[in-house]
């Protein structure tokens, strides 16, 4: 491997590590720091399991996977669902602690725009990694 493919396949990884991180953070706040922020606020259990069910744009990814990967292109989805996410997130620092209707609205937003990045960004990767940077690719995704 020449040293131009060595740093251009360095930097797709890098690049891939990082918009795995992005879309894998409104994950760990829904299933880690929210709950535990809305239960020491007195929030019953049954409300905070709730929230779960706004986790549905990940399972339900497989409906709009087509669509993400025809129109538009991965590129173009990608730059969408980054300006969606930070808008969402900047709309959540706007959210009262206590309501807990808007953050559930934060949190589908956020769990649509990253499901969405999702599909862009294995798309992408399947695009600019050779077949025998795959399997390292992979690895980053789920680390």
């Amino acid at each position: 491997m020449s040293r131009g493919t060595a740093l251009r396949t360095s930097v797709s990884l890098t690049s891939l590590g990082w918009l795995y991180l992005v879309q894998g953070i409104p994950y760990g706040l829904q299933d880690k720091f929210i709950p535990i922020q809305l239960r020491s606020r007195g929030l019953q259990y049954s409300s905070v399991s709730l929230l779960k069910a706004l986790l549905f744009p990940w399972v339900a990814k497989g409906l709009w996977a087509p669509l993400v990967e025809v129109l538009g292109g991965k590129h173009c989805w990608l730059l969408v669902s980054l300006v969606a996410l930070s808008a969402s997130a900047y709309g959540g620092s706007l959210v009262i602690p206590e309501d807990v209707f808007e953050i559930g609205c934060v949190l589908l937003s956020l769990n649509v725009f990253s499901a969405i990045q999702d599909i862009a960004v294995d798309g992408l990767a399947l695009e600019v990694l050779r077949d025998e940077h795959l399997g390292l690719g992979n690895t980053i995704q789920v680390e």
